[in-house]
């Protein structure tokens, strides 16, 4: 069964993305299949707290705006 767990506050500093990145960490390491999304527009840190084999050229806004080819996952999905 597929869980989503959103976090969120209007208030900039509140440690949303190091909160997520720890949620979803655990959920891996204890082998959930996991996905985190860092939809902060203007400060995304999710992306520095784990190291990347790979960043896709594409991100959220390209998703929403339907810019990007989503047959082909690596075009959005950075390992």
């Amino acid at each position: 069964m597929s869980k989503i767990i959103p976090i969120i506050s209007t208030k900039g500093g509140a440690g949303k993305s190091t909160k997520a990145g720890n949620i979803a960490g655990f959920c891996a390491d204890a082998g959930l299949k996991t996905l985190l999304i860092d939809g902060d527009h203007s400060q995304p840190t999710a992306s520095s707290l784990f190291k990347l084999e790979y960043e896709a050229p594409n991100g959220l806004f390209e998703l929403l705006m339907q810019l990007t080819d989503l047959s082909r996952s690596d075009t959005i999905i950075s390992r």
